[in-house]
């Protein structure tokens, strides 16, 4: 599984949902991907300073 591969890697499911997450789900593929951005910035501040 690539989530398992991954360093860090999390899955995330996305019910009721086909083949294309960005026109299916798309305020739940932005909250995921709005999740993620936090995430890194609060893990490395400085770098995004740059």
């Amino acid at each position: 599984m690539q989530a398992a591969q991954a360093r860090h890697g999390r899955l995330k499911v996305v019910r009721n949902c086909g083949h294309y997450v960005p026109l299916e789900q798309p305020e739940y593929l932005n909250a995921v991907l709005q999740e993620l951005i936090s995430e890194q910035q609060r893990s490395a501040p400085e770098q995004h300073l740059r």
